[in-house]
């Protein structure tokens, strides 16, 4: 069986600020998906309101969009996104 990890990227535009490698038997997809959001709001400057809107639920006055994760699926990777700017990616890949 191949093993495979997740490579964690913390981008503001093309400059990667962060990258990290978990391998994927480390960590579960709840936290993987827990770290995406704590690292798109350390990354990201979000002040306490920003937060708390941000966690908020969708159709409720004072939701903001600034952490919702996304899951992608890029050249037979998949992975997930959050943030805008910096943003956060995560992929997982097959170790070499």
């Amino acid at each position: 069986m191949q093993k495979s990890e997740y490579v964690i990227e913390v981008l503001e535009g093309s400059k990667k600020l962060l990258e990290r490698h978990i391998p994927a038997g480390e960590i579960t997809e709840k936290n993987l998906e827990t770290l995406v959001l704590l690292m798109a709001a350390r990354y990201g400057n979000l002040d306490d309101d920003e937060v708390v809107g941000s966690l908020l639920k969708r159709n409720v006055r004072g939701y903001l969009p600034l952490l919702e994760v996304n899951k992608h699926a890029i050249a037979r990777r998949f992975g997930w996104v959050c943030g805008e700017n910096p943003h956060v990616l995560v992929t997982s890949k097959p170790v070499e």
